[in-house]
């Protein structure tokens, strides 16, 4: 297992008596290789599910791939051919550039040591704040934040103590051709900030002594199911290098091509790919912590997967 996992990956599932199984094991490089020299790119390795994802322009190449007799079937995840070139996003254009202000809100105040400043009520209330004086701030936790890009995130005031103290572990992009993680959205920023702020009198998270990997395991600008299969990429690495928590702020029900929708029979906990990652997640010994999905006023009506 050490092969594949990082020492505190195998620590924890010893912590919880978690036995090793064949989803654990990277996928087969020489069946990888197949698939690669029929002219296809491969593009990711689902190995959770025992899956890869590949990108080609020639559909009849499927056919070539379908014949191989380890491959038991191929599912069409997303068409990118049918959008528009995309248009770069200026961060600072779309968000209130905070390091311009200094002043402390006087509307809130704060009952613990901490000076939480515009924070105040959202930790007050989910009680955080006794926890907090307690001496539970995150400290020896590493959370993975899986969303759809970090904008702005080294440069922002209120996560410099991460930086200073290493807090930050690295950022991958398991979703986008750039591979660039501060890009795509200023969603998984917003995220992270309720988690691992930490500026004195303007905002401080729930957890700002936690460890953080940032993965954008989410392409915002469209919806395709894709992105489960993303998701499951980015928690498979979270296992690996040894998170505690997965925070995932995506939910997913209808996408771009309806043939791909999700429909509320599948909200029964077994049926989506993105909802087997979460149980696989979980049953790594990993707290996996889902966004419901915003969805009560919507013609959904109901969760999103995987919540």
């Amino acid at each position: 297992p050490q092969d594949f996992l990082s020492q505190r990956s195998l620590d924890r599932r010893t912590n919880q008596d978690i036995a090793y199984d064949m989803t654990d094991l990277p996928i087969t490089e020489d069946y990888v290789q197949q698939v690669a020299a029929i002219g296809v790119e491969v593009k990711r390795r689902v190995k959770w599910i025992n899956t890869i994802l590949i990108k080609t322009t020639n559909s009849s190449l499927i056919d070539d791939i379908l014949e191989l007799p380890f491959v038991e079937g191929a599912t069409k995840i997303a068409d990118v051919s049918q959008y528009p070139p995309l248009k770069p996003k200026n961060f600072f254009e779309l968000e209130e550039n905070l390091s311009s202000s200094n002043s402390k809100p006087q509307t809130f105040k704060s009952t613990s040591e901490l000076d939480y400043g515009q924070a105040q009520q959202q930790i007050a209330l989910i009680n955080g704040i006794p926890l907090h004086d307690m001496g539970y701030q995150g400290q020896g936790m590493m959370i993975a934040v899986l969303d759809g890009g970090f904008i702005g995130v080294p440069e922002r005031i209120v996560f410099d103590s991460l930086y200073a103290n290493n807090q930050i572990l690295g950022a991958v992009d398991f979703a986008s051709e750039d591979n660039d993680p501060f890009s795509g959205s200023t969603h998984g920023t917003k995220v992270l900030s309720t988690m691992g702020a930490n500026w004195p009198g303007q905002m401080i998270g729930t957890a700002p002594k936690a460890d953080y990997w940032l993965i954008r395991t989410e392409f915002t600008d469209y919806e395709n199911i894709i992105e489960e299969y993303n998701w499951l990429v980015g928690a498979a690495f979270a296992d690996s290098v040894g998170a505690d928590i997965i925070n995932s702020s995506l939910s997913y029900t209808v996408f771009d091509d309806p043939d791909m929708d999700h429909t509320w029979l599948d909200l029964n906990g077994n049926a989506t790919i993105v909802t087997k990652g979460a149980d696989l997640a979980a049953k790594k010994g990993i707290l996996t912590v889902n966004s419901a999905g915003n969805e009560g006023n919507s013609s959904w009506q109901y969760i999103g997967c995987p919540a």
